[in-house]
């Protein structure tokens, strides 16, 4: 994926770049890795290195930072699988890094992971399915307004960040061509927001579920019905 992105004052044009390697060694084992890179500035267009699918793109962020002296790119990784343990259980997940530091800056890392089972033949008629997701406190943003990812004030992944959401859902077969789904999620959102301005300070900056926590509970029942034939 390339694409451009909306303007910011100055001339600052930004552009997102983003590829992904599947691999499916078996017929119950799927994985994958991926990179996406926000860069930014003024005048800038879109750049050959970002454009490469099989390069590595750290590494060109890296090679930027270092011999042009960019620093107006905002890169991340990420890695996730799906796997058949077994017919009766399904396991899945994947992990986005945005940030980490390994010097003595006490900046909180800035990742998101998501996670869950299924549970297909929980019974003859019922499948089951569990989530949990982590956004951290920090996650799409940085220091420059502008390598946020966002188009026009709106998250390019999440909406928002600083939470953690967990989810159960079971898909019940109560009729031929009727299936019932009751659902259940969990929603703790901190105080954070990918919005906000970049911390001066990272003291008391807590990695996820800052401030107040707010905790919302949500059930919900849902269908699906097949009348006759199409």
């Amino acid at each position: 994926v390339a694409a451009r992105l909306d303007e910011f004052p100055g001339d600052v044009r930004r552009y997102l770049a983003l590829h992904r390697l599947d691999w499916q060694p078996s017929a119950d084992l799927a994985l994958y890795g991926a990179e996406g890179v926000l860069y930014a500035g003024p005048g800038r267009d879109f750049e050959l290195e970002f454009l490469n699918p099989v390069s590595f793109w750290f590494n060109e962020n890296e090679n930027e930072r270092t011999y042009r002296g960019t620093t107006s790119n905002n890169a991340l990784i990420g890695a996730g699988f799906w796997w058949r343990v077994k017919p009766s259980l399904i396991v899945f997940g994947d992990f986005t890094l945005d940030d980490i530091q390994v010097d003595a800056v006490n900046e909180p890392p800035s990742y998101a992971f998501y996670a869950g089972v299924v549970l297909p033949r929980l019974s003859e008629r019922i499948v089951a399915r569990a989530s949990y997701t982590q956004v951290s406190n920090l996650s799409y943003r940085t220091a420059t307004d502008f390598e946020r990812y966002t188009f026009r004030g709106l998250g390019l992944a999440r909406d928002f960040s600083d939470y953690d959401l967990f989810g159960v859902e079971v898909d019940w077969f109560a009729a031929p061509g009727l299936s019932l789904v009751p659902k259940l999620a969990v929603l703790r959102r901190g105080q954070g927001d990918l919005r906000q301005p970049w911390p001066a300070s990272f003291d008391g900056v807590e990695t996820v579920l800052s401030g107040n926590v707010v905790t919302t509970v949500r059930p919900s029942l849902g269908g699906r019905a097949a009348v006759g034939q199409v």
